[in-house]
C-alpha cells in the first residue's frame, strides 16, 4: 500500500459535500482522483475520464469549499498553455495541455476551506517520514 497504507477513507462523499461543492482529494486506496465542481463529485482515474461519485464513496482526505464566483473571465479563443502561463503566475493546478475554442474562468478568492485529514487513530500519524518516498510518488501521480 501507498505511504504505509494510509489512504483508506475516512469520509464519504455524501458527508464531504455538506462542507464543499468545490475542491480535490483522493479516493480511498488512492483510486483515482476527486474532482468537485459545480456541486458534483467526479473520480479522475488513470483513463483520465471523469466518472460520477456516488454518496457511499470514500475519501482518506480532501480539500473543499463552497465556490462564489468573485471575478469572471473570457479566454481569447485560440489561448493555449503556454499564452496562459504568461499570466500572473500566482496559482497553479494539474492543467498540463490545452487549447481554448470557447472558455471562461470563474475565481474564487478564498479566505477558507475545509482540510479533512484521517483521525487520531489512523497510521496516517505513524508515517516513517525517513524513507526515500520518491518512486512511490512517481506511482500515485501517473
Amino acid at each position: 500500500m501507498y505511504a504505509s497504507g494510509v489512504y483508506d477513507g475516512v469520509m464519504t462523499f455524501g458527508t464531504l459535500k455538506e462542507y464543499g461543492d468545490f475542491g480535490i482529494g483522493p479516493f480511498a486506496g488512492l483510486d483515482g482522483e476527486m474532482m468537485g465542481f459545480d456541486g458534483n463529485f467526479y473520480q479522475v482515474k488513470a483513463d483520465g475520464i471523469a466518472y460520477p461519485v456516488s454518496d457511499s464513496m470514500e475519501t482518506p482526505f480532501a480539500s473543499v469549499t463552497f465556490f462564489d464566483v468573485d471575478r469572471k473571465e473570457q479566454l481569447p479563443e485560440g489561448m493555449n498553455y503556454e499564452q496562459l502561463l504568461a499570466k500572473s503566475k500566482d496559482a497553479g493546478g494539474h492543467v498540463l495541455e490545452f487549447k481554448v475554442e470557447e472558455a471562461v474562468v470563474s475565481v474564487d478568492y478564498t479566505s477558507e476551506f475545509l482540510m479533512i485529514l484521517p483521525g487520531e487513530n489512523s497510521d496516517f500519524y505513524n508515517i516513517d517520514l525517513t524513507q526515500d518516498k520518491q518512486e512511490e510518488l512517481e506511482e500515485v501521480e501517473k
